[in-house]
């Protein structure tokens, strides 16, 4: 594989036919491309070729991939090195130089590989995923699908777990054995064993619609693992499956301090009380941060009440010190809270319990909803003022002084597509 830099002169190269049906070479299935683009900068990936769509299913870099300028290229190096370079700056490169690597391949199955002299197959993308899996591919106890703070592993003990900042473990969900995940052609979501036998399955909405013929699962910025059918008549992706029934259970997607709350559309992100800016005015799911630290006001603390609300508890911090859980009446759960220097927010159920769970962490991640029988309270200064929105409200229980202690390069194989496209892509 040759230097192939952004602008060359050398506008496509071939690496190789595929075979259709009749056993007849296709023209140009695998081609380098290299096309302008609107913005500046770019990123190397891999989408699907046989649909009008440019979503990447593999990127070099995690989080949308590395971006380069101008001068990027992407080379399968003489010592066998694969390099994601912007000039003279290595940005990205499989370290494997030792193996032996002769020859670079992008299969039909939308795997890359690279490939010693005997054609063993030494690196490839489908053993490096980065946030989704294509139809059939393999994914291991060893690998892991990372986007933003969130990520989707396969544990040793059979279980698939969703987890933020790899500590806070939202979702944990298989069975003993299962060695393999992987999404078939039919929108089945299903745990293997050593054996390959099928042990566990979950089923897309749409796993009977054989009009679906390309489908991908995706560890998205928002922490939900989804599945996606294409619909070629209207040329969007559909949603099947969906790892997280209801994403305002996915810890941390609202940010610090952040409460999910749904209307008529779906879920959105706001701020618990008027006390408390949203980081990005642009994205409420940055989270919000206080006006005043708490530090700052030892002596004038409140404790802001924000109804059928909970803050969400997963383990490990669930079972840590960062969090505490007591079984008295409503007016000791924010009491203690209130007089407790290292807690910040308490949440108190209504379904009998009597459960008080106080958290001190610095990180914190709520969700209001009229069915939640559940009321919580926040730390603030002063005497708080709530946010004028609709239903779940927010109150104020008390005021109280307390002392405190390519551009586009396009390899076309088949159905897929190896490229640098713009970073501006969407999830």
């Amino acid at each position: 594989m040759p230097d192939i830099k952004r602008g060359g002169s050398n506008k496509y190269w071939m690496l190789g036919t595929a075979q259709n049906n009749h056993g007849n070479p296709r023209a140009r299935i695998s081609v380098l491309d290299f096309t302008p683009v609107k913005r500046r900068d770019s990123v190397v990936g891999i989408s699907f070729a046989n649909i009008n769509d440019s979503t990447l299913v593999w990127t070099a870099g995690f989080n949308g991939g590395i971006e380069v300028g101008e001068g990027g290229s992407f080379a399968l190096q003489s010592d066998g090195k694969l390099v994601l370079s912007n000039g003279t700056q290595i940005l990205w490169q499989t370290n494997i130089s030792s193996l032996g690597v002769a020859s670079a391949d992008m299969q039909d199955d939308g795997n890359f590989v690279l490939q010693n002299s005997g054609s063993f197959t030494v690196w490839d993308t489908f053993a490096n995923p980065t946030d989704t899996l294509v139809v059939n591919q393999n994914f291991t106890v060893n690998q892991s699908l990372r986007s933003g703070p969130y990520t989707f592993t396969l544990q040793p003990s059979g279980n698939f777990t969703l987890k933020w900042n790899n500590y806070i473990t939202y979702l944990n969900v298989g069975t003993p054995l299962a060695t393999t995940a992987s999404l078939t052609g039919q929108g089945i979501f299903k745990l293997s064993n050593s054996s390959n036998d099928e042990i566990w399955v979950s089923r897309s909405v749409d796993y009977t619609d054989n009009s679906i013929t390309v489908r991908r699962m995706k560890l998205e910025s928002n922490g939900n693992l989804r599945s996606y059918g294409w619909i070629t008549s209207l040329g969007i992706w559909e949603l099947g499956w969906s790892a997280v029934e209801d994403q305002c259970q996915v810890y941390g997607w609202c940010g610090n301090f952040g409460v999910c709350v749904y209307n008529d559309t779906g879920p959105y992100c706001k701020c618990p009380s008027a006390e408390f800016d949203q980081i990005d005015p642009n994205d409420a799911s940055k989270g919000c941060r206080r006006q005043q630290d708490i530090a700052q006001c030892p002596n004038n603390h409140s404790m802001l009440q924000l109804d059928h609300t909970k803050f969400l508890s997963y383990p490990p911090e669930s079972e840590s010190s960062n969090s505490e859980i007591y079984y008295f009446g409503y007016a000791d759960c924010w009491q203690n809270c209130l007089k407790d220097p290292n807690c910040t927010v308490s949440t108190i159920m209504a379904d009998g319990t009597g459960t008080c769970r106080e958290k001190y962490s610095n990180f914190t991640s709520a969700y209001q909803s009229v069915s939640i029988p559940a009321t919580s309270f926040v730390k603030v200064c002063g005497r708080g003022q709530p946010l004028i929105q609709a239903l779940p409200p927010v109150s104020i229980v008390n005021e109280s002084k307390v002392p405190t202690t390519g551009i586009l390069i396009l390899i076309i194989i088949n159905s897929f597509v190896i490229k640098f496209c713009n970073s501006f892509i969407s999830n």
